[in-house]
């Protein structure tokens, strides 16, 4: 029989988020007139989130390991920063190339093969970290600079390891683009498996247009992969900037945000446990966000009408997992709260199948901040006997009764 991996974890009465996706203002990040240590704070509120992101790691004799390291599950991500000036060529000195990359493969070393112990610390929690789980690790040098150079290798691989050279002005761009850690690495993991190819491959115009291409073409490479000679030309970026289409998703996935705003607030509960609950919520891609919001947005509207009703439950099916969010009376007991939240997500996490169950509860009234409940299920198998259990919770305690079914779907490039 499964068991159960780990048990609801429920916060405190005391969380309030903000529902004005008016005050969420993380949609565009710009690097202009930074440089260095101050780019590096000014990503740590962008793509990663900063619960992930250890600014200056130092290795037990002191030295510092990387200027940014991220470690998000099983994947890790290398950032060394160097702030350059052009040859008169107008290309980056390659001494400075050498080094930088020198520092980041240091780095890699350390992770994957010595698996040198680290205490890594934020102003969120503090770890120790060893590289025993990570799978993947991205390397990334980025060159900072008053100015883009003319050409220079932005793929290299050195000792079995690829190494991403990229610009300031396309890392402003890539962070605005792929602005989650999900759609960050599966860019770069497409990228590599594109580059390890046995094949030529030509870039007019730098990452930015190897971006471009990605996104024009329904975020792959696949196009590409059997063919001999790659030439990407300039012009795919600013091809993608100009289609109708994109504005539009632009403006939907300001709806996204509230997903993001949620996942900072899981923190702020002061609970430690609660680490397991943000990396999950955080998992999903920009997409997936701009979704899940607008399905608890619509739920949420739908609760008010139901006066007759203490309570109202929503629930999506998502790849991995299944997401419960129930709107419940605000008189609500804390205790019946969190047993009708672990229920729930019980039931509905054995009735989709999944794995891993995601349950949220906010008070079912008007207003601009409403309490939050956080419930993460995990499960290793689904029998036969957990089913028949849970059907007999769920007609004792009116669990999933009466259920109306409902397809959901957007576009994520709105049809125009």
């Amino acid at each position: 029989m499964g068991k159960l991996k780990t048990n609801p974890i429920f916060n405190k009465p005391n969380l309030m988020v903000d529902l004005s996706l008016g005050k969420i203002n993380r949609h565009y990040f710009s690097l202009k007139g930074l440089q260095g240590e101050n780019a590096l704070a000014r990503l740590a509120n962008k793509t990663f989130l900063s619960d992930w992101i250890y600014r200056n790691p130092k290795l037990p004799n002191g030295k510092e390991l990387c200027d940014l390291l991220i470690v998000f599950g099983d994947i890790a991500i290398i950032w060394q920063i160097k702030t350059t000036k052009l040859d008169d060529d107008g290309s980056y000195r390659e001494k400075d190339l050498r080094k930088n990359k020198a520092q980041a493969l240091g780095a890699y070393r350390h992770i994957k093969h010595l698996k040198t112990p680290l205490t890594l610390s934020n102003n969120r929690n503090t770890i120790i970290f060893n590289g025993e789980t990570i799978k993947e690790i991205y390397l990334i040098s980025a060159m900072f600079g008053n100015d883009d150079p003319i050409s220079f290798g932005f793929a290299e691989e050195e000792k079995g390891k690829f190494v991403h050279v990229i610009a300031k002005t396309d890392i402003e761009i890539i962070l605005n683009e792929l602005d989650t850690i999900s759609d960050f690495v599966e860019y770069f993991r497409n990228k590599e498996k594109l580059f390890s190819r046995d094949s030529k491959i030509l870039v007019d115009g730098g990452e930015r247009e190897l971006l471009g291409s990605y996104l024009l073409n329904n975020k792959s490479f696949k196009d590409y992969m059997d063919l001999d000679l790659v030439i990407i030309q300039n012009g795919f970026m600013e091809e993608y900037y100009k289609r109708k289409e994109v504005h539009e998703k632009k403006k939907e996935e300001a709806k996204s945000y509230f997903w993001d705003n949620l996942i900072d607030e899981v923190y702020k509960t002061g609970n430690k446990s609660y680490e397991p609950v943000a990396r999950e919520m955080a998992k999903f891609n920009r997409f997936e966000r701009r979704m899940i919001s607008e399905v608890y947005m619509v739920g949420f509207d739908k609760a008010l009408k139901e006066a007759n009703c203490d309570r109202y439950g929503r629930y999506l099916k998502m790849e991995n997992c299944a997401i419960v969010f129930i709107y419940i009376s605000p008189d609500t007991p804390m205790d019946v709260r969190a047993a009708m939240l672990g229920e729930t997500c019980r039931a509905v996490q054995i009735y989709y199948g999944k794995k891993i169950s995601l349950g949220i509860t906010t008070g079912k009234t008007l207003g601009s901040s409403h309490l939050h409940d956080y419930c993460l299920l995990t499960l290793d198998e689904i029998t036969e006997e957990m089913v028949v259990n849970s059907k007999k919770i769920c007609a004792e305690l009116g669990i999933m009764q009466n259920m109306r079914y409902s397809d959901f779907h957007i576009d994520e490039y709105p049809i125009i």
